[in-house]
């Protein structure tokens, strides 16, 4: 049995590319065409997509008992603009960043977004970093290497150990518990 899969035209120029191997044996692959306009904040991709799809899921929780929470578009797009408020507002920007410890989730995908559509670096560093202690060197030369003014945690009592681990002194440390 075959089946059709409709194709949809996404108005791509056909590839034109350059190929060329450097005297170490490295190859740089090039592309002809030239790039052309393109916005240069990737919160204004997320706005645009929160506009036109205001009610579809941009993350869903998989969760073996069936119950799946969505985070919409929309949800998204109302709380990553509070969190913005609050980094803007307490002076969060190129020089002051955001180190993310834990994985994904609603909480980090929202603070994320936020950061990202105000110009504010994010570092997310492995969760392995912060829950395989007791040795915190990796969490530590992050740190040191990447200065955040804010340390977010998504469970405080998960990353206890590593927090603890760490000179907070300077540091804003947020958790979701």
């Amino acid at each position: 049995m075959s089946s059709s899969i409709p194709f949809r035209s996404f108005n791509r120029p056909i590839p034109d590319i350059s190929i060329a191997q450097t005297d170490d044996g490295s190859w740089i692959v090039k592309s002809n065409i030239p790039l052309g306009e393109y916005l240069t904040n990737i919160g204004t991709y997320f706005r645009r997509a929160a506009a036109e799809y205001p009610e579809r899921p941009f993350l869903v929780q998989c969760r073996p008992e069936g119950d799946w929470p969505e985070l919409t578009y929309q949800r998204l797009q109302d709380e990553a603009d509070q969190v913005s408020s609050y980094l803007l507002a307490n002076g969060y920007g190129p020089e002051k960043s955001i180190m993310i410890m834990s994985g994904n989730s609603f909480s980090h995908a929202i603070l994320k977004v936020a950061a990202l559509q105000v110009g504010v670096p994010v570092t997310a560093c492995s969760p392995s970093y912060s829950l395989m202690g007791p040795d915190f060197s990796k969490l530590q030369y992050a740190l040191e290497l990447t200065e955040p003014g804010l340390i977010f945690a998504e469970a405080g009592d998960a990353y206890a150990a590593a927090l603890g681990s760490l000179d907070l002194a300077e540091l804003e440390v947020v958790t979701v518990t």
